[in-house]
């Protein structure tokens, strides 16, 4: 049984819903989901996905308001710079 099949099924049972679960996970970011959130590809950002039997998709049906895009656009940029620091204090 694949990792993410058995995660599925024990939710499942777990709240007795037979259907599709929608949850927030932390996940890495497509491109496209990026851009909904105002966030770089390729980050992990805890959203919204719609957890199946065999995959999960990203929820796009959260709206994400200009002011959240912008706080997450900075809390991105001021963790890049703290990865910088630390990166370069050898």
């Amino acid at each position: 049984m694949l990792p993410g099949y058995a995660l599925y099924r024990t939710i499942s049972a777990l709240i007795g819903q037979t259907g599709p679960i929608t949850e927030s996970f932390n996940v890495i970011l497509p491109p496209e989901a990026a851009a909904l959130y105002g966030t770089a590809p390729s980050r992990a950002l805890s959203v919204p996905i719609h957890l199946g039997p065999n995959s999960y998709t990203i929820a796009t049906d959260h709206a994400v308001s200009d002011s959240e895009r912008s706080h997450l656009r900075d809390a991105q940029r001021r963790l890049e710079a703290a990865y910088a620091a630390l990166g370069s204090s050898d």
